[in-house]
């Protein structure tokens, strides 16, 4: 084989070689990565959270009556309407009802609520204030505050179906003291219909328990 023939494969073959390192070379690497920076983010985030379902209901109920947000949720999770009221003005009328019958703290605005979740939203004029007074005519203040706090359910009832209840309790020998009593630890037999309460208190005497007893 003759030198030129041999030199001429030699320059083809460092020709491929060069051809084949070309193909796996990589730019030099200068430390920073070819990522835009719209897709990430170098510092860690807070995901960002929807707003509490607040409003100025939920504030008023927590800062006036001392409730928590779990307790309104709780309470209110059939009537989520109610908190989403934008006007207090009715709720601070009806504490101002309140407190003419000797609630004043928020500890007794609570139970108030956690007994009956629509009593704030109830018409104070319209409503509580003639059922209120009604019961100021037949019982004493602390007795309406224990009947308020633990069963103001009570006030859901009509006025006039309040009326006959305590009518018919006065038919059966219930006046002054005695009555306001009975009124405080049995406030449903106002709102339950005349036979109710005539089954009650025949039960009652069955047993052996006295009128005005504190059994009864």
């Amino acid at each position: 084989m003759s030198i030129q023939i041999m030199w001429k494969r030699l320059r083809k073959n460092d020709a491929r070689l060069l051809l084949a390192r070309s193909l796996f070379l990589l730019p030099p690497f200068n430390g920073k990565p070819h990522i835009r920076s719209a897709y990430f983010c170098t510092e860690a985030t807070t995901p960002s959270l929807p707003p509490p379902n607040g409003g100025v209901a939920r504030e008023f109920l927590i800062n006036k009556c001392g409730l928590t947000n779990e307790e309104i949720t709780k309470a209110f999770r059939h009537r989520m309407d109610f908190l989403r009221r934008t006007s207090v003005q009715n709720m601070e009328e009806v504490l101002e009802l309140l407190n003419g019958c000797g609630l004043t703290t928020p500890a007794q605005f609570r139970k108030v609520v956690l007994s009956n979740p629509a009593f704030l939203f109830s018409k104070s004029e319209r409503n509580l204030n003639s059922k209120l007074s009604l019961l100021k005519n037949f019982m004493k203040e602390k007795d309406i505050t224990k009947l308020v706090q633990t069963s103001a359910r009570t006030f859901n009832a009509s006025e006039g179906r309040m009326k006959s209840g305590i009518s018919l309790l006065q038919k059966l020998g219930f006046e002054g003291e005695a009555l306001s009593h009975l009124l405080a630890r049995q406030p449903g037999l106002i709102v339950v219909s005349e036979g109710k309460v005539m089954e009650s208190f025949k039960l009652a005497e069955d047993i052996g328990l006295k009128k005005g007893s504190k059994m009864f």
